[in-house]
């Protein structure tokens, strides 16, 4: 099993180092989108688009989970048909699993 790990940045690299450290002999992709940060002074499509896009690569990348380390990322994620496979392209789902 392979987990990806999407920020639009470095922020996301607190979240891989804390999974590598319980998950030891898990294999870990990380994707910083720093190319088009900061993702908070766009548009919620945008966002999500990028998001998607992301998601996807890591997906064919080998991903069998991806976390999403950015709150924008994650925010924008949160829409009526972003837990829809087909929307991805792919036989696929998101799952979105929140802390407060």
């Amino acid at each position: 099993m392979a987990v990806g790990i999407f920020d639009s940045g470095l922020g996301g690299l607190t979240v891989l180092n804390a999974a590598k450290s319980r998950l030891p002999d898990v294999e870990f992709l990380y994707y910083a989108d720093s190319a088009r940060a900061p993702y908070g002074v766009r548009d919620a499509e945008d966002i999500y688009q990028l998001t998607k896009a992301a998601v996807e690569d890591m997906w064919s990348k080998g991903s069998d989970l991806v976390i999403l380390a950015c709150n924008t990322a994650s925010a924008a994620a949160l829409r009526p048909d972003a837990g829809r496979g087909a929307a991805c392209g792919q036989a696929r789902s998101w799952r979105i699993c929140a802390t407060d």
